[in-house]
């Protein structure tokens, strides 16, 4: 008998108030029945929920974490349902994480360890778990360092030369603090990788005060 083969896709981009969450699962003729986000958000303790039942899993094991919806902390907004549909392609902001009302101006999301998963019924035999770490502001932030530098059409002298590389290093930095988490599957040390990437900067645009 086939069996659903679930998956997403976690796409990045530049904006640093949302990233999107592409359903690229495979679905069996079977019935697809109660699909269920849970985002855990970098600083909050536990996952948020979203599924289009109160109930996600009810005919299965009581203990399985997704029977039952948790209890939200008390710096969330009280928790909605999700009343999306497989295949779907959603853009999550803090809005959709419900940490912020509809109709304010979007807040940032968090750099950092985000877990992602994703189930249908029964959950605890069909889902999968997701590291993400999210780099936006940091390589925003390294853009506006790039846009620090005193670069002409022609070869910099040494000091410049020697800035450019140190810039090289911070985001080899980053892209393997990102290559640990999502490709290796070792979220501390990503997570090392990416706090040192951002000590580097720091330190980097403040040896530019007085050069750049």
């Amino acid at each position: 008998m086939a069996k659903h083969q679930l998956s997403l896709n976690i796409v990045d981009g530049c904006n640093p108030t949302n990233f999107t969450i592409i359903d690229t699962s495979s679905y069996a003729a079977a019935p697809i029945t109660c699909p269920t986000l849970s985002i855990t958000i970098p600083g909050v303790s536990g996952p948020i929920y979203f599924s289009q039942g109160t109930l996600p899993d009810p005919a299965e094991d009581p203990t399985d974490e997704y029977y039952l919806l948790p209890t939200f902390g008390s710096n969330l907004l009280p928790p909605t349902l999700y009343t999306g549909t497989p295949k779907f392609v959603l853009t999550i902001d803090n809005i959709f994480l419900n940490t912020q009302s509809a109709g304010q101006s979007l807040t940032n999301l968090p750099d950092g360890l985000w877990s992602i998963g994703y189930c249908v019924a029964p959950c605890n035999k069909l889902s999968v778990q997701y590291y993400y770490l999210r780099t936006t502001l940091a390589l925003n932030t390294y853009a506006s360092l790039l846009c620090k530098l005193r670069l002409s059409n022609c070869l910099p002298d040494g000091e410049t030369l020697r800035m450019i590389d140190e810039l090289h290093v911070i985001k080899m930095y980053l892209d393997s603090a990102k290559a640990k988490v999502e490709i290796c599957h070792a979220p501390e040390e990503g997570q090392a990788l990416y706090n040192y990437a951002i000590k580097l900067m720091a330190n980097w645009e403040k040896s530019c005060c007085s050069t750049c």
